[in-house]
């Protein structure tokens, strides 16, 4: 496969339309958004000022929608296509520590079944998949800040998941691959927990 590599602020409704278009440039036939972008941080609830609102906010729910927006248009127009939202199981529950970002990945849950229905008339189907406990460069700042800024709480680990491990982010490539293709074909609107039985559905 060719891959192309193009730099866009989310945050900026400008900047994700023309990444769009150079998108569509590229690839004229796309069929597949995969929105996985995404920002995270650990703040109390007192913490949490406007601007760590409104950039929470720009980048996990306005950045995705307007992308799921202009090149769900362009699927809508030539066929058909499939949208993979990447949520959160922190959006299916409350998150003390990580209040704006679980609103921010409860919006995608929800904005995943409004598309579906606003675009199943197109032959555009919209799922989502919320992972749980990544083993990534964010899970590892979170936890960092959590120390830090909760003493009297355990920082979230492995042995909270009845798997026993956190995910690889391997561990997500056969869900969006099932969600991309065929096999899923009479699947949207759905978010698919692909978190180890940290959240059970």
């Amino acid at each position: 496969a060719t891959a192309h590599a193009l730099a866009a602020d989310l945050c900026d409704g400008a900047a994700v339309a023309k990444l769009a278009e150079a998108a569509l440039k590229t690839f004229p036939s796309m069929n597949v958004l995969v929105n996985n972008a995404g920002i995270s941080e650990t703040k109390t609830i007192w913490e949490i000022t406007e601007t760590d609102w409104d950039r929470m906010l720009a980048v996990n729910v306005k950045g995705p929608f307007l992308l799921l927006q202009a090149l769900g248009r362009h699927m809508a127009s030539n066929g058909g296509g499939s949208i993979i939202n990447i949520a959160s199981v922190a959006g299916r529950g409350g998150r003390p520590m990580l209040l704006h970002y679980a609103a921010s990945k409860a919006a995608m849950i929800s904005i995943t079944r409004s598309a579906a229905l606003a675009l199943a008339p197109h032959h555009v189907r919209v799922n989502a998949i919320a992972p749980g406990m990544m083993d990534t460069e964010m899970l590892h700042g979170l936890q960092q800040q959590w120390k830090e800024k909760a003493a009297n709480q355990s920082v979230p680990a492995a042995s909270a998941i009845p798997i026993g491990r956190v995910a690889q982010p391997e561990d997500l490539v056969g869900t969006a691959i099932f969600l991309a293709g065929a096999e899923s074909a009479y699947m949207t609107g759905q978010t698919l927990n692909v978190c180890g039985g940290l959240v059970l559905s």
